[in-house]
């Protein structure tokens, strides 16, 4: 599970990218609403740093790949 939603974190971070938004994830509203519903506290899951560090890992790659 918690392979999956660091994932979907990276995919949106890179969606973002292209999108040309900001290197900002909390600015990210589909990655906002995600992380409402998620429960870092849940054993297996992401917790909320590495799903925005993911985001951002994601973002970057896109970047780099311009």
């Amino acid at each position: 599970m918690r392979t999956e939603q660091i994932n979907y974190a990276m995919r949106l971070g890179r969606e973002a990218q292209v999108e040309k938004k900001m290197r900002i994830p909390w600015q990210d509203n589909v990655l906002i609403e995600s992380m409402k519903t998620h429960q870092e506290s849940v054993e297996g899951n992401a917790t909320f740093t590495e799903l925005f560090d993911a985001w951002l890992k994601g973002w970057d790659l896109q970047n780099l790949s311009n």
